[in-house]
């Protein structure tokens, strides 16, 4: 009987212990399920504020983004413009030198036409000159020649 008293005073103390011991893994596991929500919680709420930065930041950035999009837009915008407006002047600028060239090239040609032309007429004037002075001193002669045959004429009768 007593082995029986002894084995179950150890099966009450194994019992006991068992209790215990379940009681304290009760007691680790609520604690550490304690400390796992306090974990998430507060890994949840550095995940919220992270996310807020995050998207604050992308809202700046976006933001800022899009005024400089507008401004290189306009930059560009007034670029194509511009060189649309370079694209015209050069092109105005290399028909006035080509207009400008052909009108030199006009004149150069007509100053060597006007200066055969000026020479022909020199050359035709002194001609006419020469046939004038050669047609004069004729005329004077013969005149002469008619005076003095008129006088020896009148002389004679």
């Amino acid at each position: 009987n007593m082995i029986a008293t002894v084995i179950e005073e150890d099966r009450k103390k194994n019992e006991e212990i068992k209790n215990e011991e379940q009681s304290l893994r009760e007691e680790t596991k609520n604690k550490d399920l304690e400390e796992l929500n306090h974990i998430k919680m507060t890994l949840q709420q550095k995940q919220d504020k992270f996310y807020q930065e995050l998207e604050q930041l992308h809202q700046k950035y976006t933001s800022d983004t899009a005024k400089r999009n507008e401004s290189h837009k306009k930059y560009y915008e007034d670029n194509k413009e511009k060189l649309h407006k370079i694209e015209q002047y050069n092109y105005k600028n290399i028909q006035t030198k080509a207009k400008i060239e052909y009108t030199r090239l006009k004149i150069i040609q007509q100053q060597k036409e006007f200066n055969a032309r000026n020479q022909a007429l020199k050359k035709e004037n002194e001609n006419i000159s020469r046939n004038y002075q050669e047609l004069k001193l004729k005329m004077t002669r013969f005149r002469q020649e008619e005076d003095r045959r008129l006088k020896e004429l009148t002389n004679n009768s």
